[in-house]
């Protein structure tokens, strides 16, 4: 959903609204209980800082922010729940379908152009797909189980969008909706929709290759979710589903590669991190045993050193000198509120702009430019 809000910007301004508002205001959510249920998996592992699972709690502190600011929840509605009776009344099932480019991660965009996005429409490109989707899957002949049980997912969402096309035409037109409980209750379910459009319409853009999201069971479980999201009925989820996408996320985890539309290599998880990891199975390819447990990045033929926590300007210094000695660079970071004490009573901390540390693991003399707090701060 987020990947196809981005590329309206630039392919579909005109309608693009409507997608970013529901981006903000759906994404948030659905992250946070993603994070709720990680953390349930993780157990105490969630309180970890170290390297292997460090990232929760970089999520769970940086989730937050990502509600507020200039586009929080109140504001996503009132761009929401005004258009839903126009859009009910004119644009749902007579709607055309957007060009299939609005799905397809990756390819080509032409250059944004701020001067054809709007702030009110009389279209909705989205709801078009996720209607004329339902009817490619629904003509189907002999198709797979998985392929079935998305074409009724599909089926039931688009009586969805009939249901709620009936609730917001009664709606009045006015402003007065923004803020009425039954509008803004509307506007989820609305929301919902066009994730289910966005995720229907990225499986068919890839439906003819031969990648991960040519295969039909992530959009299965997708579908699934938001339906038990939505309180519709929905069928029961093939095992087939889970477990391709289980296996999926398993051989990215074993390969370093991202979890996500792109499936980029982000490092290499090393023999150590491994037997502290059991579930992720044995290395790619034979690789050997490596002597730290952190993901090092290969970048333009230069082994780029793991991030490494220093809370304190006192150290703990001994890995950077390690990776100076090894990589020739190291990379250190840390948070705002760690280092603040220490900024606020050390005056040469106060007056840099970056901190260094040399080949012996003695932190450099701290250069200022700027008289701001060091970037790793």
């Amino acid at each position: 959903m987020a990947v196809t809000g981005l590329r309206a910007l630039s392919l579909v301004p005109e309608h693009a609204h409507l997608l970013a508002a529901a981006v903000k205001y759906t994404m948030p959510d659905l992250l946070r209980e993603d994070l709720e249920e990680l953390a349930a998996a993780l157990g105490a592992r969630g309180y970890d800082r170290g390297p292997l699972y460090g990232g929760f709690q970089k999520l769970a502190r940086d989730l937050p922010v990502a509600g507020l600011g200039h586009s929080g929840t109140a504001v996503c509605q009132a761009v929401l729940v005004p258009q839903l009776p126009a859009l009910a009344r004119t644009a749902w099932f007579r709607t055309a379908e957007p060009s299939a480019a609005l799905f397809l991660p990756g390819a080509p965009l032409p250059p944004l152009d701020h001067r054809r996005l709007t702030h009110s429409g009389t279209d909705d490109p989205l709801t078009a797909t996720l209607i004329g989707a339902a009817e490619r899957l629904a003509a189907r002949t002999g198709t797979q189980p998985l392929h079935a049980a998305l074409a009724a997912l599909a089926r039931a969402l688009v009586e969805e969008l009939r249901v709620l096309r009936a609730r917001c035409a009664a709606l009045p037109a006015a402003g007065s909706t923004v803020f009425d409980p039954l509008a803004c209750a509307l506007a989820d379910r609305y929301a919902l929709l066009l994730c289910a459009a966005a995720c229907l319409g990225v499986w068919e853009g890839q439906a003819d290759g031969d990648g991960f999201l040519a295969d039909p069971a992530w959009a299965v479980l997708v579908l699934s979710r938001i339906g038990r999201r939505l309180g519709i009925a929905v069928p029961e989820t093939p095992a087939d589903a889970e477990q391709a996408v289980l296996a999926e996320a398993l051989g990215r985890c074993r390969h370093g590669r991202s979890l996500d539309l792109y499936d980029t290599p982000t490092g290499r998880l090393t023999e150590t991190a491994r037997q502290d990891a059991p579930h992720l199975g044995p290395p790619p390819n034979g690789s050997g045993p490596a002597r730290t447990t952190r993901r090092e990045t290969t970048m333009s033929g230069t082994t780029c050193a793991a991030p490494l926590h220093v809370p304190r300007p006192h150290g703990p210094w001994p890995a950077v000198r390690e990776d100076l000695f090894r990589h020739g660079n190291a990379l250190v970071c840390t948070t705002w509120s760690e280092w603040l004490p220490s900024v606020l009573t050390t005056p040469r901390l106060r007056n840099c702009s970056a901190t260094t540390g040399s080949a012996t693991g003695v932190p450099a003399t701290p250069r200022c430019a700027t008289g701001s707090p060091p970037p790793a701060c």
